[in-house]
């Protein structure tokens, strides 16, 4: 307790601070006999994947030289770091939440709290300046202003607008577009929903409170009628969208809920946790229908439904996905396999003839893969360019899989070519874990472990462009 009242009565600089941050570290991980990059990341992936634990040595090296870094890495490298003896023996590293972090918490805090604004897109071009860069002195007639010529400009060029993000304090883990597009659901590590006008980029009422611990999963019905959410807390929570309150009580699974998804004709609710099984819930009783899915040999981390709701694609630890018929509840043909890692992500094409998967894997490329659903087999060769890969999304006409990295990055890819359709789009820090088109396809949401939500035009806003730019969303901090 005595450390601890040190750091809330410091008055170090912000600099300071995180020399003073840096100078522990490098002690703690002398303690715990001098591990590697290489070996930390290594140890935290193994240690925390249900987390999606990410210390690229990019990350540790600027952590131990005294950069400034979002709570959940910094706190994974602590709980690593801790997971080695002062003899370098492995060992339990504390809890998520445990009384031995509060110190490192409450660092961290004050670090964010004296963080200066012109360093808080430290290491990153905010792409002012390329736009400043690019912008040629020619008129648009019709904008007369010169916010408006730049905005038309990026209508029309590879740019990429990057409004200023506000800090938050918690870890974006889902997205979601409502039916008709008007509104963003997000949810994650305060357990809290936050629906978002989607036009506005403002934040529509409080958010919707019940959960006790991280959401990964948020969807809408098809009427957009109810959201789901599920999380750490093993439970999934049925919202009713016009009165924000509770539409029933909490459906309860055994282990944390990674996954979630409803029909399109809106009649279930297919729900994946941590026991390895799919439960499906009937959305008028919220009772749940026939017998679980099961055959997956590891968590279940993400469900989705066919456009035409005759199958279910599960991606899992085991390193597989499984195709399911809806109605019988029974596996159809053989596990997709080849990943190198655990499948987090599954995505359907609208026309129903493609399923991509994507997953995370230490050391490794070609983590995208597109699968042929008449015939099952991998659509050419694996793609991709990251090691981690958290989610992926169709557009809504099919032409471009979206793909999320641990990087920080948002690729696009033809889906014909399975080529790059444009510059990975960039301005999140570290993990971004959630991705989803608007129901037009015009719009782009993500959200990331540094706690902000962002917008970005897509191809159809402006027709026969081949390029996407940023609007951005700021997460708040509430």
């Amino acid at each position: 307790m005595a450390r601890r009242r040190e750091i809330q009565n410091s008055t170090r600089t912000y600099e300071e601070m995180l020399q003073e941050q840096a100078a522990e570290l490098n002690s703690m991980r002398v303690q715990a006999g001098s591990p590697s990059y290489r070996a930390i990341e290594k140890r935290a992936a193994a240690l925390f994947a249900d987390e999606k634990a990410s210390l690229p040595p990019s990350t540790l090296s600027g952590l131990f030289s005294g950069d400034y870094a979002g709570r959940d890495r910094l706190l994974w490298l602590v709980r690593t770091l801790m997971s080695w003896d002062r003899y370098g023996q492995e060992c339990e590293p504390p809890a998520n939440g445990a009384t031995e972090l509060d110190e490192w918490h409450d660092r961290w805090t004050l670090t964010t709290r004296a963080r200066p604004p012109r360093q808080r897109a430290r290491g990153g071009d905010d792409g002012t300046v390329r736009l400043r860069q690019q912008l040629e002195p020619q008129r648009d007639k019709r904008a007369k202003t010169l916010a408006q010529r730049a905005l038309a400009r990026v209508l029309e060029e590879d740019l990429s607008l990057a409004l200023p993000a506000l800090v938050a304090e918690a870890s974006v883990f889902a997205v979601a577009f409502s039916p008709d597009g008007e509104f963003l659901a997000t949810g994650g590590s305060r357990g809290t929903v936050q629906l978002w006008n989607a036009v506005t980029r403002l934040p529509v009422g409080g958010p919707l409170t019940g959960h006790q611990g991280r959401i990964y999963g948020v969807a809408f019905s098809h009427d957009g009628s109810l959201i789901a959410t599920g999380g750490t807390d093993k439970m999934v929570r049925l919202w009713d969208t016009a009165t924000r309150q509770s539409a029933s009580g909490p459906l309860g699974h055994p282990d944390e809920v990674k996954g979630l998804a409803f029909s399109h004709d809106g009649t279930l609710l297919a729900t994946s946790s941590d026991d390895g099984i799919v439960r499906l819930w009937d959305t008028a009783t919220r009772q749940p229908v026939g017998s679980p899915l099961k055959g997956h040999q590891g968590a279940v981390l993400m469900v989705a439904f066919s456009h035409d709701d005759t199958l279910i694609a599960t991606g899992s630890a085991d390193g597989t996905a499984r195709l399911w018929d809806t109605a019988t509840r029974q596996p159809v043909g053989e596990p997709l396999t080849g990943h190198q890692g655990g499948v987090w992500a599954v995505a359907f094409s609208a026309d129903g003839n493609l399923l991509a998967t994507g997953t995370a894997q230490v050391e490794a490329r070609g983590t995208v893969r597109l699968w042929n659903l008449a015939t099952h087999q991998l659509v050419d060769e694996p793609f991709g360019s990251d090691d981690q890969v958290w989610a992926v999304a169709f557009s809504p006409d099919n032409t471009l899989l979206a793909t999320t990295s641990a990087t920080g990055t948002v690729q696009l890819w033809d889906t014909v070519t399975r080529r790059p359709a444009a510059r990975p789009l960039t301005g999140h820090h570290g993990d971004v874990n959630g991705v989803v088109f608007a129901p037009d396809g015009s719009l782009l949401a993500t959200g990331g472990q540094d706690g902000t939500v962002r917008l970005w035009t897509t191809p159809a806003a402006r027709g026969t462009s081949t390029t996407v730019s940023e609007l951005s969303i700021p997460r708040s901090r509430g």
